[in-house]
């Protein structure tokens, strides 16, 4: 039997939810739009608590669940360690972007705790980070690791299996980057 479950929170019907996501754990859902929203899902789904980031536009957790990034309408990318007691998840790193960020995805490669975070941005362009908080390669933490303009608001990405980054855009492109030679 299929059920629908409406959830309350704060902010709930006070402008657009732009994403969602489940922990890796699958122990917390989380949503974003003016708030981010952190419901207990064995709890029922019940509202725990929430952040108030701004106006976030996507909402992803790596894939050890030991980072979550949260891309925002003031053009920047927020990195936040989640490890322990919700109530200790705390902004580590903050990312400033040239245009608004849309999209958003996780390197599945895992460099140390954090790794490559890409974002997909509404002037076209895809752009690779160190989310990490350590060098990697020439790229201090934060830094940008990898650019290319897809000509097209970027609406979709996601990583494969390894260095390949897909990327959908707003006119129906789909666009697969081998970044092969980022490899250390």
């Amino acid at each position: 039997e299929l059920t629908t479950l409406s959830l309350e929170g704060s902010g709930a019907g006070q402008g657009a939810m732009e994403d969602l996501c489940f922990s890796p754990s699958g122990e917390f859902l989380l949503t974003v739009g003016a708030f981010l929203n952190v419901y207990d899902v064995e709890m029922g789904y019940e509202h725990i608590k929430y952040f108030e980031p701004g106006e976030a536009t996507s909402i992803q957790f790596n894939r050890s669940g030991e980072r979550l990034a949260l891309t925002g309408a003031d053009r920047t990318i927020t990195v936040m360690a989640t490890e322990g007691d919700l109530n200790d998840w705390s902004p580590l790193l903050k990312i400033e972007c040239e245009a608004t960020p849309v999209s958003l995805a996780w390197s599945p490669l895992g460099y140390d705790t954090a790794g490559l975070v890409a974002v997909g941005g509404g002037d076209g362009t895809v752009r690779v980070f160190n989310a990490d908080g350590h060098k990697f390669r020439e790229a201090a933490p934060g830094g940008e690791v990898f650019r290319s303009d897809l000509g097209s608001p970027v609406s979709s990405l996601d990583w494969g299996n390894g260095w390949d980054l897909a990327a959908g855009t707003a006119t129906g492109g789909v666009h697969v980057i081998g970044l092969s030679r980022l490899d250390p």
